[in-house]
């Protein structure tokens, strides 16, 4: 890296980003970021739900994501959209 970026972290040459290239990479990473969040309670919801139905118990998962948000750290926004789609749609 240190070769080919020089002591800068980018290509020796390169031009300094503008303000519009900055805020839209901000804006990227948001993106990425939330998109990242609900792969994994995709992610979470998926195993818990396999396990229930290995395990022979009716697990509603609007009803974890409630909980979720209520009694312990994660209380993100999010599980609040999650919970209502479970609600519309427990099979999602």
């Amino acid at each position: 890296k240190g070769r080919a970026c020089g002591s800068g972290g980018r290509p020796e040459g390169a031009p300094d980003a503008t303000a519009a290239q900055k805020e839209k990479l901000v804006e990227d990473m948001k993106a990425a970021l939330f998109c990242s969040k609900v792969v994994s309670y995709a992610q979470g919801m998926n195993l818990i739900r396999a396990a229930g139905k290995d395990l022979g118990w009716d697990i509603n998962l609007s009803e974890c994501a409630r909980i979720w948000k209520g009694g312990c750290i994660i209380r993100a926004k999010l599980l609040d959209d999650i919970k209502l789609a479970f609600q519309k749609n427990p099979e999602l």
